[in-house]
């Protein structure tokens, strides 16, 4: 093929007039992202490739999300309209309170009954985590 995903895991070009273009994440910045997902970072002093894996993917997400920066900059998007889902919405009403979906009536077929029986804690139909 002639071109490829990987291709948007470069910084574009065209985005190298913005000084904060050139700048990569670095730990502090990327710790943060972490701590604002709620996530936990491998520790660089166990886990070291873990820990600069981690940084390399998050940088290569912010030179992706560049590419729409790019084309947000240079393409008149006025008559694009805002996707605000991927699939048809759905509409749950009095007379279809189950919006057409398919609805499991028989707990014992429902494909989570099975994983509900394996778990080590539960209440009722749901899972329990401890935290």
């Amino acid at each position: 093929p002639s071109w490829s995903v990987g291709v948007l895991l470069q910084r574009p070009a065209s985005i190298s007039h913005l000084p904060e273009a050139e700048q990569t994440l670095g730990s502090k910045e990327v710790q943060h992202l972490y701590n604002l997902a709620g996530l936990h970072m491998p520790d660089p002093a166990t886990n070291p490739q873990d820990y600069a894996q981690v940084q390399t993917d998050i940088n290569q997400l912010r030179d992706f999300l560049s590419h729409l920066r790019v084309v947000s900059e240079s393409e008149d998007l006025s008559l694009v309209e805002p996707l605000s889902r991927i699939s048809e919405p759905v509409l749950f009403t009095a007379d279809s309170p189950d919006a057409g979906l398919k609805v499991v009536a028989d707990r014992k077929t429902h494909l989570g009954a099975n994983a509900l029986k394996a778990a080590a804690q539960i209440s009722g139909p749901y899972f329990v985590v401890e935290d």
